[in-house]
């Protein structure tokens, strides 16, 4: 069949590429024709004679080629380096299509940059970060679906630029190198100041050679990092966030089935803020707190936890709550001094919660807090809190505070459960022998003033409320006056300070022949009236 021009003409398409008369021979045929058209729209700019228009009212005629020229993506260009120059230079959006595995790049300039689907990392880690952002790769935007390191661990995305934000839905399977490789491994780093990371990360190890090995960490804001802000949700991870620099804040922190720090807070940094973190089911410190000036809004942490604090200054958490642990069993203690540790300032709103008691703790010398390394001025707030024993010996003590000059508890409120095991010896609660003891109030569960002694006070620095005594090595309250039960307690003498209820006894602890066998309050006051009870023995007079 012989095409005629007319129908060239009528069919062919609009724009400088479009067929003329004088391409096509009166006597070409269809299929001839046709395959010069094919040739001609499959050339390097022919979709620009091709229209689009966009669904929607009011939207405008574009062509083809120019709809295609508002993204790059990795598989226009023989690298993902070589795209992401240019996305750079036009200042296009990126796409990284699924399943691409990149290599070690740099970013230079500014970058709007997606990873689809799941990415690998086609790098084995030992030279340096795997992408970096340059300091000159300001305002920066970074979004990966899923990145699968493969177990391979490394130094991942790498932050010299200020105000970026990178966000990584899923990051899994890193493992850890030698520290001489890795230095520090982790998803995201940040060197500068007011980035965005939000990482959600899972399935890290720390490989064969634990203690030789880098920990592959989620976020770190590293030397130089100033105000930026990290969002971590992790499972099975290693150290969620590492803090090294300056007032950098951590809005939301969840650290599940973690075995490593939640919070690791270095010397250096100082102004660290988290707003919120839970570590649960963890066997190892929910936080490490060093530096200056940290703080910590919530902490929940299971009996499994055992966070410290190292030589740090103005260290304030507003609440902390304490879990029962996974297994059912004895708790590890709330907080405790660190090996290195020389002196520390912290100060805690209130603690909350239940906490075991048993002899099966990892630090039994102290069931609840533990300072036993170096200087530590400890004031808290309030203390609520319920102890269920769980073993027919409690530990030695429930606080264990070593050294420091300052003690100070406002509410103390403690509530013992000893429903499945009783103690067989009371725990002791040690303050420093030249701290300040100060409790505002003080309420424990009647029958248990047994269970509690103290040690190490110098009893002209305790301060307690006007119901509560100081006797001996016995931690005391008055019976409620509704129902003032009498109290029996042993002393040398009988008191002369303090309230006291008709009808309480002192029994003399180191009776001599003829010497008083106690003595009993008969009106009640401060200190009340007091009688010798009787005779020890019967002194003999001269013959006469």
């Amino acid at each position: 069949m012989t095409i005629m021009p007319e129908y060239i003409k009528a069919t062919q398409l609009p724009g400088p590429t479009a067929l003329d008369d004088s391409e096509i021979a009166l006597g070409a045929s269809k299929s001839e024709s046709v395959a010069l058209l094919q040739t001609d729209v499959a050339g390097s700019t022919d979709a620009s004679a091709i229209g689009f228009i966009q669904s929607g009212a009011g939207a405008l005629a574009r062509t083809v080629l120019d709809k295609l020229h508002d993204t790059l993506s990795t598989k226009d260009f023989p690298n993902v380096q070589a795209a992401v120059n240019e996305a750079i230079a036009s200042g296009r959006h990126l796409v990284i299509e699924p399943g691409t595995a990149i290599p070690q790049i740099i970013v230079s300039g500014r970058i709007s940059l997606q990873a689809l689907g799941t990415v690998t990392p086609a790098y084995d880690g030992k030279a340096g970060s795997w992408i970096t952002l340059a300091s000159t790769a300001a305002d920066s935007q970074l979004v990966f679906d899923t990145i699968d390191f493969g177990g391979i661990g490394m130094m991942g995305i790498t932050l010299a630029a200020p105000r970026c934000n990178v966000f990584v839905r899923l990051a899994k399977n890193m493992t850890a190198q030698s520290w001489d490789v890795a230095r520090v491994q982790g998803v995201v780093t940040s060197t500068a100041a007011d980035n965005v990371m939000d990482v959600c990360a899972c399935d890290f190890s720390m490989g064969a050679t634990e203690g030789a090995h880098a920990v592959p960490r989620v976020v770190t804001t590293d030397g130089g990092s100033t105000c930026n802000t990290v969002r971590v949700r992790a499972y099975r991870c290693h150290t969620v966030w590492v803090e090294n620099g300056s007032n950098n804040i951590a809005e939301y922190i969840i650290a599940d089935s973690c075995t490593d720090n939640a919070i690791y807070n270095l010397t250096p940094s100082d102004g660290m803020k988290c707003e919120f973190m839970q570590y649960t089911n963890g066997r190892d410190e929910p936080f490490v707190v060093e530096g200056s000036n940290a703080w910590i809004g919530k902490a929940v942490y299971d009996g499994w936890g055992m966070p410290g604090v190292q030589n740090a200054t103005n260290f304030v958490i507003d609440e902390i709550c304490l879990l029962p642990s996974p297994d059912g069993g004895p708790s590890n203690v709330a907080l405790r001094s660190r090996d290195g540790n020389v002196q520390s300032d912290v100060r805690i709103g209130r603690i909350t919660g239940s906490h075991g008691i048993g002899i099966a703790q990892s630090y039994v010398y102290g069931s609840l807090l533990q300072f036993y390394v170096g200087k530590v001025d400890l004031r808290i707030g309030s203390l609520d809190l319920k102890l269920k024993y769980h073993a027919t010996s409690a530990a030695l003590y429930l606080v264990l505070h070593g050294q420091g000059s300052i003690a100070e508890y406002g509410d103390v409120r403690i509530a013992f459960d000893d429903t499945d095991a009783k103690p067989a010896a009371r725990m002791l609660w040690q303050f420093p022998p030249g701290a300040r003891l100060s409790v505002r109030d003080w309420k424990l569960d009647p029958r248990s003033y047994s269970y509690l002694g103290i040690s190490g006070v110098n009893t002209a620095n305790v301060f307690l409320p006007a119901d509560s005594e100081l006797l001996g090595a016995s931690i005391l309250g008055n019976p409620d006056s509704t129902t003032p039960a009498a109290r029996q307690l042993f002393s040398t003498a009988a008191p002369t300070a303090g309230t006291w209820n008709r009808g309480d006894v002192i029994h003399n602890k180191f009776p001599v022949l003829g010497a008083p066998t106690g003595w009993k309050c008969t009106a009640s006051g401060t200190p009340g009236m007091w009688y010798v009870m009787g005779q020890t023995g019967v002194a003999k007079g001269p013959s006469t």
